[in-house]
């Protein structure tokens, strides 16, 4: 990097937030204010609440438990 001609690397912000909260809401302004594109959660809360019940099921109906992945 060259001192007449320096990098600028953008923040990666992350919100974490208690369930309501409105992060959805606030996110995209947050991302908008600073000038940064916004990336939603890929899965929400309910979702993997889903999964990890599934997960169980199907363990249980083999006998035993399996940790993910």
């Amino acid at each position: 990097m060259s001192e007449s001609n320096p990098v600028r690397v953008k923040p990666v912000v992350t919100l974490y937030e208690s369930y309501g909260s409105g992060a959805d809401y606030i996110g995209p302004r947050v991302a908008e204010a600073l000038e940064l594109a916004y990336h939603e959660q890929p899965f929400s809360s309910d979702e993997l609440e889903l999964e990890e019940s599934a997960r169980e099921q199907r363990a249980s109906s083999r006998g035993c438990w399996q940790p993910w992945g």
